[in-house]
């Protein structure tokens, strides 16, 4: 039986930890919605399986995420950043026995005079043999004035693992413009239309009514 569990920014006033009990499956759900500066620490049990998806709306922000894998447990993180602000986001993840499994996805629209900073640190340790591990960062810059960094690291220690990452960043040229507005296209329909495209990888894996909870938020804030 998988448990959802929801934070938002005004449950991350204080720095705290979120435990993943062995053999037990839980979808977690961060949604970042206002101004805060906090850490959280979530660990996953051995045999444990965790859903996080973080969502980032629209704030000046500083989160730091730290994560550590036990034996055999599976987690797979999913990040969408949608910013005109400014924000700091560094994620770890420690793999630290045999047989872990993660797989990090993140991405970011930057509008305006949107200023990101994504750092996500993957770290195999010495005892985490036969884990297989993966983190993919992509950034899409809509504004001239938008800047962003994606720092992804990895840090292996164990000699019998599987591991890497990416970093892409796209932006729209004047061309890739001037041709979808001659198919009829403004501009505010082409930013709609990858959207909504990103808004629905992002809830993928989740129940109806939390799909809607999410798919709501982003719409209020961008509509």
């Amino acid at each position: 039986m998988s448990h959802i569990i929801i934070n938002y920014a005004k449950d991350l006033l204080n720095d705290g930890r979120l435990v993943i009990k062995s053999q037990t499956e839980v979808s977690y759900i961060l949604i970042i919605d206002g101004d805060v500066a906090a850490n959280r620490e979530i660990i996953l049990e051995d045999g444990a399986t965790l859903h996080a998806y973080y969502l980032f709306l629209n704030n000046n922000s500083r989160i730091n995420l730290k994560h550590v894998i036990g034996q055999n447990s599976i987690l797979t993180s999913n990040s969408l950043v949608l910013n005109s602000s400014s924000l700091n986001v560094g994620t770890e993840y420690n793999l630290t026995s045999r047989g872990g499994s993660v797989l990090v996805k993140a991405d970011a629209v930057l509008n305006g005079a949107a200023n990101l900073n994504y750092e996500a640190v993957l770290r195999v340790k010495p005892a985490a043999q036969k884990s297989d591990s993966r983190v993919d960062l992509r950034l899409y810059l809509n504004s001239p004035a938008a800047r962003g960094r994606l720092i992804p690291q990895l840090e292996v220690a164990a000699d019998d693992v599987k591991a890497g990452h990416s970093a892409s960043t796209f932006k729209l040229s004047s061309d890739d413009l001037f041709y979808l507005r001659t198919r009829g296209l403004s501009k505010r329909q082409i930013m709609a239309l990858q959207l909504k495209g990103l808004s629905n990888n992002f809830v993928q894996g989740l129940d109806g009514a939390t799909t809607k909870l999410i798919l709501d938020l982003i719409t209020k804030q961008y509509d």
